[in-house]
């Protein structure tokens, strides 16, 4: 499951946003255990989901890849992360992220592309009972969870 990172990020449709990892069209589940990561998983391949669609992270691969979008930043690239920082809810989510993987959690990240599909995936995942669950658009973040832990 957690078999070649790079491999995994590789076969991911998304791009950065001004020096951030930002997995837009994604859905990012966050578990504080293997179990419900491993549930989820399995809710989502048997209703048909993309095994490359589905894309499971540990935290010091969160870590790590955030670690290395900060080193990979323009000037430009630290003027907006600095300004969205202070103008936007995308950092707070953002910051939400690092510290759910500072504290040893288990990240998913599914592509949704559609927001009808982002709807079906809250709705199968939301009964492993995530910690956190956010949903990435082309121009925000959005807190997908009604009821978190």
């Amino acid at each position: 499951m957690f078999v070649d990172l790079e491999k995994r990020i590789a076969n991911m449709k998304f791009e950065t946003k001004h020096g951030v990892f930002y997995p837009n069209g994604y859905v990012d589940a966050i578990f504080d255990n293997l179990e419900s990561l491993e549930k989820a998983i399995g809710l989502l391949t048997a209703a048909g989901w993309p095994s490359e669609d589905i894309v499971p992270l540990k935290s010091d691969e969160v870590l790590k890849l955030h670690k290395e979008s900060v080193e990979n930043r323009s000037v430009w690239d630290n003027f907006m992360a600095e300004a969205r920082s202070f103008m936007g809810a995308d950092y707070k989510f953002m910051q939400k992220n690092i510290d759910h993987a500072e504290a040893g959690h288990y990240f998913l990240l599914v592509y949704a592309g559609s927001g009808e599909k982002a709807e079906e995936i809250r709705d199968l995942l939301q009964t492993c009972e995530p910690t956190a669950m956010y949903g990435y658009s082309p121009l925000y973040i959005v807190k997908m969870n009604t009821e978190p832990k």
